[in-house]
């Protein structure tokens, strides 16, 4: 830290501890901004890797809303999504739960968005309550990154 020089390296060496941190609080939603009463006899569950596209963010906004649409068309009732960015233009977690009308839980796997402007995780959405919310980190520690 005293080599001549060093001292320039400290804001990249901040950011790259930033984007290996633990994934800390949860963001939660418990109750959907509308509950609808339960009717139907079958229950529809949409799956989905969001992809997206750091640090490009290829029509990132597009393709979320593209995604909200095929939840409405297949009138989804819980969503379990994989790599949902946030970044200081969108927080898709926050948006899809907005548009559709859903209760939310999501948490940081990587990235930061103070940071680096990005991060990224897990989420469920649902149109009913969510209860207890437990995050855990699953990994065996050796590599931050996995």
């Amino acid at each position: 830290m005293t080599l001549p020089g060093f001292h320039h390296l400290r804001p990249l060496a901040r950011r790259a501890y930033a984007v290996t941190k633990d994934a800390g609080q949860a963001t939660v939603q418990r109750e959907p901004r509308v509950v609808r009463p339960s009717s139907a006899s079958s229950l529809t569950v949409l799956c989905a890797n969001l992809w997206h596209d750091w640090p490009r963010h290829l029509r990132w906004p597009d393709r979320v809303a593209s995604f909200a649409q095929l939840a409405e068309s297949v009138d989804a009732d819980i969503l379990l999504l994989q790599e949902v960015a946030r970044t200081p233009a969108l927080a898709a977690d926050r948006w899809l739960a907005q548009r559709l009308d859903f209760a939310l839980v999501s948490a940081r796997a990587n990235g930061d968005l103070d940071a680096i402007g990005f991060e990224e995780g897990p989420a469920i959405l649902s149109r009913y309550p969510i209860g207890d919310v437990h995050v855990r980190r699953l990994t065996s520690g050796h590599n931050p990154l996995v």
